[in-house]
């Protein structure tokens, strides 16, 4: 059987909501590593990224990390499909009160790359594995069709609750790699880029415009937003949506959807800046607003903004301090209408 006749027979297995999951593997990341992604046109292995001060935000739990074999490191990794065990530990910013009642895994706005499963497994040196690569785990890596139609799909695609005795079992295949030494390149592979919600989106089309202009024209059309994929966990704080009419709303995730053996009293330090524009383009002015918002409970942070002859304005927020770690939103806004730019 060829590469293409093997995912096709595992998506039609598949139910019909997630038939599509064969048909990609998947990087999963925070916003700023993937700008550097998208401006490199390649997935690195961690050694070469921090090699070349390319991983920003580094989303691994060290606890895990300082288990893994050293030989993993040098290769880049991607998923077989979405919402991995990993992710569920990883997605989504927790303060550190949170962070220390699980494995210290941080990943503030994650990002989900789509790249074509047929033309990644016929790149040159593509393994794969039929089960985590990380923590202490053998590094057992196979190649070619033969040992690529062997693979356990069924726990690898598992989706819903299993038997005790088996937890352990399906949680590791569930996390199946596929691997290349060195990196991958997405060019000819990149089918997609996903965010988590609108305001991700636009934090990480307006970064990507004012950065790298080319590459935003290249990439932007396959950039979305689309809930109905349900690729993510919607663990941490996160900002869904911003809106202006005389005053900044900016609408927060249900905290429902938040971890619930969070410390009771876990707090989050938010700072918004808002730069005002001249018709130019020049900043001619900064207000900045600090929260402190409530980990568990907050919906919604509300700012009150001073008259201003300005038409437009950058809105820029982070928690706890960190705008290079810990961005959470940055984007162009009018301020003479109700819409975001």
């Amino acid at each position: 059987m060829t590469y293409r006749e093997i995912i096709e027979a595992q998506r039609k297995r598949l139910p019909k909501s997630r038939n599509w999951w064969s048909m990609y593997f998947y990087h999963f990341t925070d916003i700023r590593n993937a700008l550097n992604i998208i401006e490199k046109g390649w997935i690195y292995a961690r050694h070469k990224a921090n090699e070349e001060d390319l991983m920003v935000s580094d989303n691994a739990s060290q606890a895990v990390l300082s288990v893994s074999s050293s030989e993993i490191k040098e290769y880049a990794r991607l998923y077989f499909r979405p919402k991995t065990p990993t992710q569920y530990h990883n997605e989504g910013y927790k303060p550190e009160a949170v962070r220390k009642n699980d494995i210290n895994a941080n990943c503030p706005v994650p990002i989900f790359f789509f790249l074509d499963a047929e033309k990644v497994l016929l790149m040159d040196g593509v393994e794969f594995s039929e089960t985590t690569c990380a923590g202490m785990n053998d590094l057992n890596l196979l190649s070619g069709t033969e040992n690529f139609a062997k693979l356990p799909f069924d726990k690898i695609y598992h989706e819903g609750v299993f038997p005790p005795e088996s937890r352990d079992d399906i949680i590791r295949h569930r996390q199946a790699e596929v691997v290349r030494r060195d990196g991958i390149c997405i060019k000819d592979c990149l089918k997609g880029i996903v965010c988590r919600t609108p305001a991700e989106k636009q934090t990480l089309l307006y970064l990507l415009k004012t950065r790298y202009p080319d590459k935003y024209m290249a990439y932007k059309g396959i950039i979305r937003c689309d809930p109905s994929l349900d690729m993510f966990y919607n663990n941490g704080i996160f900002i869904r949506s911003l809106e202006y009419n005389g005053r900044l709303s900016i609408k927060l995730n249900d905290p429902e959807k938040r971890r619930k053996y969070s410390p009771n009293t876990a707090k989050v330090q938010c700072e918004v800046s808002v730069y005002y524009l001249s018709s130019d383009g020049n900043i001619t002015g900064r207000l900045v607003a600090r929260k402190v918002l409530d980990y568990l409970s907050e919906t919604e942070i509300i700012i009150d903004l001073p008259n201003n002859t300005s038409k437009f304005a950058i809105v820029e927020v982070s928690f706890d301090g960190n705008q290079n770690e810990n961005l959470m939103y940055k984007n162009k806004i009018n301020l003479s209408i109700t819409s975001i730019m």
